[in-house]
């Protein structure tokens, strides 16, 4: 058994990686950066690919936001120049108001009161109509989903934005998680309900708040969701949540 100075037991650890979760959740303000992947491996013709409703829901909300024209203009002017299979964005987050503003570059999207818009970077949200609730795994899941951690194990420690940190393998519950959540959370896509007993979660902490945490759902194709914590600032200065943000790119006229 390891003393008080050893190692810490993977309990301890989950539960550190909990505490941490939640001051982060306290903080009146953060920079973030967000970025999602998208990995695409067809079995062969011998092996049909099962069917992955769950990790496709992102592709269809885009497809749904791409519908309104607003949206498709915006979304097709970004593509231009991006590979719509790796999106990065950077934004800012405030987690006592729920509510986020994160630009793609052109694209932008912005999130408050339980609503979310998207569109030309920089568009006011009163020429925009609200997307449709949906299903997906955004970055408030990934937070939200540390709550239920109940197992960690140190993998390596790395240096992530000038603080070093602890890269942590972490098993969550998802049920434990979802009861704590604002609104419950969405069930990724899984091949067998036990692994929403442990699903695995990648995460980085300094020792006081979340500094990265990323979620990977599906095997063979696959989506990953990487939040990064970039810096912590005060909720003073002047943020407009009435506005589409521009942080990577020019304001754009309406």
């Amino acid at each position: 058994m390891d003393g008080p100075a050893g190692p810490k037991r993977g309990d301890q650890l989950s539960d550190e990686v909990v505490a941490c979760a939640e001051r982060t959740l306290a903080v009146p303000r953060a920079r973030i950066e967000l970025s999602r992947d998208w990995r695409f491996m067809w079995p062969d013709r011998a092996h049909p690919p099962r069917r992955h409703g769950g990790l496709l829901r992102p592709l269809g909300k885009l497809a749904k936001a791409a519908a309104k024209q607003a949206g498709k203009a915006a979304w097709r002017h970004w593509a231009k120049d991006h590979d719509p299979g790796h999106l990065t964005a950077e934004g800012v987050i405030e987690p006592p108001a729920r509510r986020h503003m994160i630009d793609f570059g052109s694209y932008a999207e912005l999130y408050k009161d339980g609503k979310r818009w998207g569109g030309r970077s920089g568009r006011p949200i009163a020429t925009l109509d609200p997307w449709p609730p949906d299903r997906q795994i955004d970055l408030w899941w990934l937070l939200d989903v540390l709550r239920g951690a109940t197992d960690a194990s140190l993998e390596r420690e790395e240096v992530l934005h000038g603080t070093t940190c602890r890269r942590l393998a972490v098993r969550v519950d998802l049920a434990r998680a979802s009861t704590l959540a604002p609104s419950g959370l969405h069930v990724p896509s899984v091949e067998r309900f036990e692994e929403l007993n442990a699903l695995p979660v990648t995460v980085w902490i300094d020792g006081e708040h979340v500094r990265r945490v990323s979620f990977t759902e599906g095997d063979t194709t696959s989506s990953t969701l990487t939040l990064d914590i970039v810096g912590f600032d005060p909720a003073t200065g002047a943020l407009d949540w009435e506005r589409l943000p521009t942080f990577r790119s020019p304001e754009e006229a309406p």
